[in-house]
């Protein structure tokens, strides 16, 4: 009842059930895991760096610990694609967690919304290094980032971004960061984070790389393809991603 009473125009996940559906598995954490804490990251994530309990400082959040969205500079937890959880609280309150997310059936509440509201009193702002987001500014965080959090936009739609597509072929939630384009500073950076892990795998790269362009047709497929995999084979710094595509397709420097 909550998707089909949310806008799809605010948030793709109204418009897929599976989708959906899956922001809230997390729910059931506190079921499966025997252990004070857990870092909970969603699937369009790339863990950069390794990285411990000591990164989250001496103040551990006794709930849980959101990061920043779309103002990296912000103090306010918004976004739980990456979340530390602090397991025992989310076991004693379990049940309460439930009736509190049933008694708004009527309203299109998000799973965030739902953590941020609940625990409103136990929340904290995770570490930006730990939840970098690819249209992000701060050469700090790119620098020293240990996750990136590929959140609205994945690498596809960046690639669809280097290849000049008009800001009209996304939804009108995401248009804003779209429009962005000309400051993400270091998008290419995290690229090459999830082009080194996708290239490893190439029936894995064909598969996605059909799954963003298959409609478009096999050209398509094999400009993403041979994308993904000449810039996961570079190495070292000052990476340029508009160098592996084809001139005839470039729409910004990145």
């Amino acid at each position: 009842i909550m998707r089909l009473n949310g806008n799809p125009q605010h948030s793709h996940l109204f418009a897929d059930r599976g989708n959906y559906i899956g922001t809230w598995q997390r729910i059931d954490l506190p079921l499966f895991i025997d252990a004070e804490y857990v870092m909970f990251v969603d699937s369009d994530t790339i863990i950069s760096d390794t990285f411990g309990m000591h990164d989250f400082g001496f103040d551990v959040t006794p709930g849980l610990a959101a990061s920043a969205e779309v103002d990296e500079k912000s103090r306010m937890p918004w976004n739980v694609g990456v979340c530390l959880f602090n397991v025992p609280k989310l076991r004693e309150t379990y049940d309460l967690f439930l009736k509190f997310i049933k008694s708004h059936t009527d309203s299109p509440l998000f799973d965030k919304d739902a953590y941020i509201k609940f625990y409103a009193d136990a929340t904290q702002i995770l570490v930006p290094i730990l939840t970098v987001k690819p249209y992000w500014e701060a050469n700090r965080n790119f620098q020293q980032r240990k996750i990136v959090h590929f959140h609205g936009l994945k690498p596809h739609d960046f690639l669809k971004i280097f290849m000049g597509y008009p800001v009209e072929s996304w939804a009108k939630a995401f248009r804003t960061i779209v429009k962005k384009k000309k400051t993400m500073l270091f998008v290419c950076a995290v690229m090459h984070d999830f082009s080194k892990f996708v290239s490893k795998d190439e029936e894995n790269l064909r598969d996605y790389c059909e799954y963003a362009f298959g409609k478009e047709g096999e050209n398509k497929v094999d400009i993403c393809i041979k994308f993904f995999l000449n810039l996961g084979a570079e190495e070292g710094g000052n990476k340029k991603c508009t160098k592996h595509l084809d001139a005839s397709f470039l729409g910004v420097t990145a």
